[in-house]
């Protein structure tokens, strides 16, 4: 297949030019041959034009800019549309779906305990592995980073900008500082530690997620240059990211690794468009955001929701220039194992992914087209509206209908949107839309009515991908709870992460809601490894009412207690066997028509 993409140079601010080089070979390894360091950065909604170096006027980013003179750089690198899903892309390798991912809170943000992560395949190819700052991807026992293939990790509480507060090997931390300056700090101390053996250092910052927030100079700085607050809290954000950015790269330059070390950076998803607490970004001030005039935003499937910058530099074997070809998330996992020479290794499922590694050295002709399969965060079921958290219990299952799904499909030629969001094209009517990419990379015309027969091929093609998902039955699977996980007494078990809710109840992003009628039930998995008597505590954030009383029941085991009017009480003793089983509980009476509006947590504590 021949590469016909038309090519479009891109000149840095910093003025080195961006230019295609048409092939060569990698340079002599002037590191004797021993394998080379990873370092992954990741950023938070970072748009694709959030750097000064695409055209924004009003930003700086100046080791960005530095990077970016100095790297493979990828202009069609396409995402998943919001966090948890990109990132699970990123650790398997997979598509978010297949690994039971299925949204950003509410228990649909949990990896599959038997998927194989990238630090697990690093760790065996004899890396020292360590992550720093946002884990997103299951915030329980056995799904923590340090659980998950890392030496070493610091998971930083989530969007807990100022004092910094998060967790190291499963230790509570917190310090009076920015959490980006801590976790570049930990970031740099894992480099110092192990510069004397192969490293994967995976430094994934907040930035520029929302709540937005910076130190205050940063933000003075964008209000001299005439930026609204929102605005110019957003541009200091960057800013600031951007600085322990480049105190990172600057660490492997003092430790003398900066020859040896592959540095990759990449966003998550698209940039947002508003914050909760500082309002929604002009018009005048989004077309700043986004010089290039891409459509969408963040959890959308228009080009600007999916689509990431993508750096690969590595001095010496890489020249700087950019690739046009089509790669995805689930590609960086293979190429990495391929950059370190690992070709053999094993997962428990299949990849979606392909190592991209002849795109870094221009071969661009090498690789077949790519095609790339979108999915909305979470799944329609029925005529439900806004984001849902309702757990994908077998009869929800049964009620997710193709037709009703926000999906695209792509490839290097066109993108077929599905039930796409309006907004980024109020003029555009039709559905599906299809756009030509060959000739309209801004998404400005539907051409379905053109091309009938392509507009056919794509819909089926996604149809039958959807299938295989819904009918698989690892796709949206609910946390499987570690009871004695490594021996601990303690087991935090979040409410929200129910497999299966009936009756009132409203399953959201950090609470279980809604408990009113006899009958109510939430059923857990759990798999049960350090048997024995359990302390049952439950935790509200609203004072239950009088006259409620809920059974909770392991198997065959059950205790039944009259809750008191409290946000934390004792609920009882239960025992519990060895292996997996199901943990229910069950509103049982409600004298007085009481409710419990957000249940949080239940605590088990082994005696």
């Amino acid at each position: 297949m021949k590469h016909s993409r038309k090519l479009i140079f891109l000149s840095l601010t910093a003025g080195v030019m961006m230019t295609l080089v048409p092939e060569f070979g990698f340079s002599q390894d002037k590191s004797m041959g021993s394998r080379p360091n990873i370092l992954l950065i990741q950023t938070d909604d970072m748009g694709y034009d959030d750097m000064s170096f695409n055209g924004r006027k009003d930003l700086e980013t100046p080791h960005l800019d530095k990077l970016a003179s100095q790297s493979v750089r990828f202009t069609d690198f396409t995402v998943a549309s919001v966090c948890a899903p990109s990132r699970a892309m990123l650790l398997t390798g997979r598509h978010f779906l297949k690994t039971g991912v299925a949204g950003v809170h509410g228990g649909h943000d949990f990896i599959n305990l038997d998927e194989t992560l990238l630090p697990e395949l690093f760790k065996e190819a004899g890396y020292a592995t360590g992550m720093f700052g946002k884990w997103h991807s299951g915030k329980t026992d056995g799904y923590f980073p340090w659980d998950r293939g890392f030496d070493e990790a610091y998971m930083a509480k989530l969007y807990q900008y100022f004092p910094s507060e998060g967790r190291y090997n499963d230790v509570a931390v917190k310090e009076q500082r920015w959490s980006t300056e801590v976790i570049t700090d930990y970031g740099i101390d894992f480099i110092r530690k192990h510069k004397d053996k192969p490293f994967f250092a995976y430094v994934s910052y907040f930035d520029p997620h929302g709540l937005w927030r910076a130190p205050e100079e940063k933000v003075k700085k964008y209000l001299d240059k005439g930026l609204a607050r929102g605005y110019a809290t957003l541009c200091a954000m960057v800013d600031l990211v951007d600085g322990e950015i480049g105190r990172l790269l600057a660490s492997l330059d003092k430790e003398g690794l900066a020859g040896n070390t592959i540095v990759v950076f990449m966003s998550d998803n698209g940039p947002q468009r508003s914050d909760r607490n500082l309002g929604v970004l002009s018009e005048s001030e989004w077309e700043q955001r986004n010089p290039s005039g891409f459509p969408g935003w963040k959890a959308t499937n228009w080009a600007n929701g999916v689509k990431s910058p993508l750096f690969f530099r590595w001095p010496g074997h890489y020249k700087p220039g950019y690739v046009p070809r089509l790669v995805d998330m689930t590609d960086i996992l293979p190429t990495m194992m391929d950059l370190i020479g690992e070709r053999t290794y094993k997962t428990r499922h299949p990849l979606d992914g392909r190592s991209i590694k002849p795109y870094l050295s221009y071969h661009l002709d090498v690789l077949p087209e790519k095609k790339v399969y979108l999915a909305k965060w979470f799944v329609q079921v029925g005529t439900a509206k806004g984001e849902s958290y309702l757990p994908i219990s077998p009869g929800v299952r049964s009620r997710i209908r193709f037709d009703d799904q926000t999906l695209a499909v792509r490839d290097e030629h066109f993108v077929l949107l599905m039930n796409p969001s309006r907004q980024p094209r109020p003029d555009i009517s039709g559905n599906p839309l299809l756009f030509d990419l060959t000739r309209d990379s801004l998404e400005t015309e539907n051409v379905a009515s053109r091309f009938p027969e392509k507009v056919k091929s794509m819909t089926e093609d996604l149809r039958a991908w959807y299938k295989d998902i819904v009918e698989n039955q690892k796709s949206f699977q609910a946390p499987w709870f570690q009871i004695g996980w490594k021996g601990k007494r303690v087991v935090e078990v979040p409410a929200y992460g129910t497999n299966c809710i009936s009756g009132n109840l409203i399953n959201s992003d950090h609470f279980l809601g809604n408990w009113k009628g006899v009958g109510d039930k939430a059923t857990y998995q759990f798999n049960v490894l350090l048997p024995g008597k359990y302390r049952i505590e439950l935790f509200t954030s609203d004072t239950v009412g009088e006259g409620m009383s809920m059974k909770f029941s392991f198997e065959k085991k059950a205790i039944v207690k009259e809750l008191v009017p409290q946000t934390q009480q004792l609920v009882g003793e239960l025992f519990f066997n060895k292996g997996e089983g199901i943990f229910t509980i069950e509103l049982t009476k409600n004298r007085d028509n009481a409710v419990i509006n957000r249940m949080t947590e239940i605590r088990l504590t082994r005696l």
